[in-house]
């Protein structure tokens, strides 16, 4: 399964996610894609905020099992 069909998976059961951003992981709660699927924004919960993740840049994502109650609206 790919990287995007993943963090859509996981968006639409409100679960977070697990990227591999640029060499690091990061735990994401997602929320949509934009510019054609080329960026995704979630709540980074490292950073704790609302970040935008370019997709090619996202080397691995995974399902965390944990789920959440959304910040913003879920577009997935």
């Amino acid at each position: 399964m790919s990287v995007v069909q993943i963090i859509k998976d996981c968006g639409a059961k409100r679960e977070m996610v697990y990227i591999t951003y640029e060499g690091q992981e990061r735990l994401v709660e997602p929320y949509s894609f934009r510019d054609g699927g080329t960026r995704f924004f979630g709540w980074c919960r490292m950073r704790d905020e609302i970040r935008g993740f370019t997709t090619v840049k996202i080397s691995s994502a995974r399902p965390s099992g944990n789920t959440y109650s959304p910040r913003f609206a879920v577009e997935f």
